[in-house]
């Protein structure tokens, strides 16, 4: 082996082949094989998850890590799902697990593999300090596996912290829509839900109400892409008949809307509102 050979430059692959076979070599020259001992430890200390930082993958290959004020930002970039996204994904996921200052987590994929939704949920479940989860789903490459929801809808069938919702696709099938119902039948830790889905119509306004005729918990609805009509908004008035503890219906813009229906469902939001604060008041004073 040539003595000028500068074993610093090898990748890390290259390295432990070269040990591999150069170890009982006797053309192996000491000092080099104590100087490749080095930087083979020195890059298993830099590869390893316990030494990353959300800075190692502001400029990953694969993903983008944006912190700001406690919301962590997810996104993948453009590029085609390898074995090593997956590990620099799991790798991202442990990293919010131990982090105790995330309050919340916006998941951007370009793609969605079988058991990486999995991995994100069981990670939800268990974290103590976050309370919203923002999952959006217009810039995935393939429409969003419906196979897939149930595990979503999974996190929030489960005790956990977070407190409000958005989800964010192109569309939401009525299957779909049916799991989110019964989830918000069950669901106590829910306050806010936002469903920025195109195509939102007035049969399936009436399946969430049914779910939101029992829900406790839920004080904010934001819907966004909607095509409901004013049966949609009658579905509203007839939930609320059932549901006090709702105070905001977020529906964008109202101006095709009856107004005489949407007085009753603001007055009937007020009326929510109010009560809301007499108990609250009543609890201070006792």
């Amino acid at each position: 082996m040539d003595e000028d050979f500068d074993v610093s430059k090898l990748t890390i692959e290259q390295a432990l082949q070269f040990l591999k076979d150069e170890k009982t070599s006797s053309q192996l020259i000491t000092d080099q094989y104590y100087k490749l001992i080095s930087v083979v430890k020195t890059l298993k200390v830099l590869l390893s998850p316990k030494s990353l930082t959300y800075d190692d993958f502001k400029a990953s290959f694969y993903w983008n890590v944006t912190l700001d004020d406690g919301f962590i930002y997810v996104y993948e970039t453009n590029n085609p799902w390898t074995d090593q996204s997956f590990q620099e994904f799991k790798q991202i996921i442990d990293l919010i697990a131990n982090d105790r200052t995330i309050i919340g987590v916006i998941f951007n994929p370009r793609q969605m593999y079988s058991g990486q939704l999995g991995i994100l949920t069981d990670m939800l479940k268990h974290h103590p300090s976050i309370r919203t989860f923002d999952i959006k789903l217009f810039s995935l490459r393939y429409p969003f596996n419906s196979a897939d929801f149930p595990v979503l809808m999974d996190l929030f069938n489960n005790k956990n912290n977070i407190q409000t919702f958005k989800f964010s696709d192109s569309k939401l099938n009525t299957d779909n829509l049916i799991l989110l119902t019964d989830m918000l039948s069950t669901n106590d830790t829910l306050i806010s839900l936002e469903l920025l889905v195109a195509g939102i119509n007035d049969n399936q306004i009436k399946i969430l109400s049914k779910g939101l005729e029992k829900n406790h918990s839920l004080r904010s609805l934001v819907l966004k892409g909607y095509t409901i009509t004013d049966i949609g908004i009658q579905y509203f008035i007839d939930m609320l008949d059932h549901n006090t503890f709702i105070t905001d219906i977020d529906i964008g813009t109202t101006t095709f809307f009856n107004k005489e229906l949407l007085d009753i469902l603001n007055k009937k939001l007020h009326d929510n509102r109010f009560s809301r604060s007499l108990l609250v008041d009543l609890l201070n004073i006792l």
